[in-house]
């Protein structure tokens, strides 16, 4: 088997784990896992595992002062809202909608970096987008009544926290490997969620056991295999076709969704789900030096 279908194997096994993740969370839930206690054993486990192996293969991880304060403004501040925002939306929406909803951040990214003036907002871009927002109204339609309008709330701030998070990590954070970036990003942001946990009262570890079975494999399947196997896609694929393949992402959690736990689209909402599939696969596939997609967007997207 060659290299490039090596390539395409990891990014499916990429995009299953951060697609299932919504399922494996709503699994979590049924255990009377909090949602604090679930995203706190996420990134502990997975920041334990990616300094593992970032001894092992004897990265270098030293930073500045300065990109220190960065790190750990990110991962306390941003990814720690953001991970809280989607998680909450996977608890009170069908993991399929808070899915596709989470998905447009590739086109706010566009908006936010023209918002920053770090880029132009081209008609090439500018179509992408309205098809999306398009693709938007018809997965929540005139239906949003049958949905909880928090979850809805929570599931688009989480995009919106995370395009900024992209691109103002993409600025700031230029000249750090993505593992590394990605390993002390996740560590503060496992402190952010303890202090905001014991803030709220929201950990609790008096769970039955079953319920350590989805929390491990978001951590492990879903975060530290997800990112592991997507930086050897773009590695052996390149970070165009990887993006362009991952964009299979939010189909899986609206299948699964629809087969676990009876999660049913309507027609709109299955043409909205493609429009904005559609355009997100339209930024992507621009060319690389018009539109910087790389291996950091996946391995942050922890």
């Amino acid at each position: 088997m060659n290299k490039q279908w090596l390539g395409f194997i990891m990014v499916l096994i990429s995009a299953a784990g951060f697609g299932l993740m919504g399922i494996f969370a709503k699994f979590a839930y049924t255990y009377q896992v909090s949602i604090g206690t679930l995203l706190l054993a996420r990134f502990a486990i997975a920041g334990l595992c990616l300094w593992g192996w970032i001894w092992l293969r004897g990265i270098p991880f030293a930073v500045s002062r300065k990109q220190l304060a960065v790190l750990a403004l990110m991962g306390a501040g941003g990814y720690t809202l953001m991970a809280k925002l989607l998680f909450t939306s996977y608890a009170l929406l069908p993991v399929s909608l808070a899915g596709t909803l989470f998905f447009i951040y590739p086109v706010l990214v566009c908006t936010v970096s023209h918002l920053l003036r770090y880029e132009k907002l081209t008609l090439r871009r500018i179509i992408p987008i309205t098809v999306s927002l398009y693709g938007v109204y018809l997965v929540l339609g005139a239906s949003l009544q049958r949905w909880s309008t928090m979850g809805v709330v929570c599931a688009l701030s989480s995009a919106f926290v995370y395009a900024l998070y992209i691109v103002i990590t993409e600025k700031g954070l230029a000249h750090i490997a993505p593992l590394v970036s990605s390993a002390y990003i996740v560590s503060f942001a496992a402190l952010g969620l303890f202090a905001m946990g014991l803030f709220n009262q929201d950990l609790s570890f008096s769970f039955v056991w079953q319920g350590w079975l989805p929390i491990m494999t978001v951590a492990l399947f879903s975060t530290v295999l997800a990112i592991w196997s997507f930086s050897l896609g773009v590695k052996w694929l390149g970070s165009t076709k990887a993006a362009l393949f991952s964009t299979i992402e939010p189909i899986i959690p609206v299948l699964l969704g629809m087969v676990l736990f009876g999660e049913a689209l309507t027609s709109s909402q299955v043409w909205g789900s493609l429009l904005i599939i559609m355009a997100t696969t339209v930024i992507f596939s621009r060319k690389r030096e018009d539109y910087r997609y790389d291996h950091k967007y996946r391995t942050s997207d922890v």
